[in-house]
């Protein structure tokens, strides 16, 4: 039943039935509705629902954080292991810094310590249990350095490809390249010819299409390192 023919059951002078009742009881979220499939939703508290190993935090309206995390079979507990931070409350105006870190084991277990699981402790004690070494990573849009596998005639290939930006596309501007086989391996540092701006080396082919061109001397020229 939708919610509005519930409601029309309970209006002034209706008798609703055990039916009614049971109805409306079951459009009340709870566990045992949810249980053996997806327990992402966590309803056994009614006062605290949440879901199951995230966070969301504002802070003064200055600082946003969200906290993901890990559960710990020893206590039944989350734990947080991965931590994204805005360092204002109005990044619509521009100028916002959203970082990014993982957790150590150590600092894990620091938090874990100073709050226990990550859903019990109220905003501000989790904020301030974020260990003062943490290691903050700045968040953009460009890309890191890719790493694509291939196969030789008789060895593994490794690339490692460094992006390079022109006329606003990224392309592989640079490249090491490893070689391993069953009783060798080698080592090559790969600069480009000429010019950068080639489709067959955009950064946004396929790890197939741009290992066939890293392979052969196309573009790059290999020295050994």
């Amino acid at each position: 039943m939708t919610i509005a023919q519930i409601k029309a059951l309970f209006q002034t002078g209706k008798i609703p039935t055990q039916a009614d009742f049971e109805n409306l009881i079951s459009k009340i979220p709870n566990d045992d509705l949810i249980g053996g499939g997806d327990s992402t939703l966590r309803l056994y508290n009614p006062s605290a629902p949440h879901v199951c190993g995230y966070r969301f935090v504002t802070i003064d309206d200055n600082y946003t954080y969200i906290f993901l995390g890990v559960y710990d079979a020893s206590g039944g507990d989350i734990v947080p292991f991965l931590i994204i931070q805005c360092n204002q409350g109005r990044p619509l105006e521009g100028g916002a810094a959203i970082n990014w870190a993982f957790l150590t084991d150590a600092q894990m277990i620091h938090i874990y310590n100073e709050i226990g699981d990550l859903h019990s402790p109220d905003d501000t004690s989790l904020v301030n249990a974020i260990p003062s070494d943490i290691q903050w990573n700045r968040m953009n849009s460009n890309p890191t350095v890719r790493v694509i596998c291939t196969k030789g005639q008789n060895s593994d290939i490794t690339f490692q490809c460094f992006p390079a930006k022109y006329n606003n596309k990224f392309y592989i501007g640079y490249v090491i390249k490893e070689e391993h086989s069953y009783n060798a391996n080698s080592y090559w540092r790969g600069v480009i010819k000429s010019g950068i701006a080639y489709n067959d080396i955009a950064w946004d082919n396929s790890d197939e299409e741009l290992a066939s061109v890293l392979k052969d001397s196309t573009r790059f020229t290999y020295t050994k390192m």
